[in-house]
């Protein structure tokens, strides 16, 4: 299920109003684990990379990558 699919048109006019585009270089970090995020976001083109730091091992655990049209980020909201 996609996120927006509850949404009725007014609302989601009222997402787009308020969506900013922000690009991020390869390998940068988005969202860090235990931090707190004020807003969602859409990616629109690339690859995320979904990552857990078991605080066991200098390498994290990868746990899915995203692409297009996924979003990551919404229980911020």
């Amino acid at each position: 299920m996609n996120f927006f699919d509850s949404l009725q048109a007014k609302d989601l006019a009222i997402v787009e109003q308020n969506l900013e585009t922000r690009r991020f270089p390869k390998g940068a970090a988005i969202i860090e684990q235990g931090k707190c995020e004020e807003g969602a976001y859409i990616i629109d083109e690339g690859q995320v990379r979904i990552e857990f730091d078991t605080g066991e091992t200098d390498t994290d655990l990868v746990l899915r990558y995203l692409g297009a049209g996924a979003v990551m980020g919404e229980f911020s909201l």
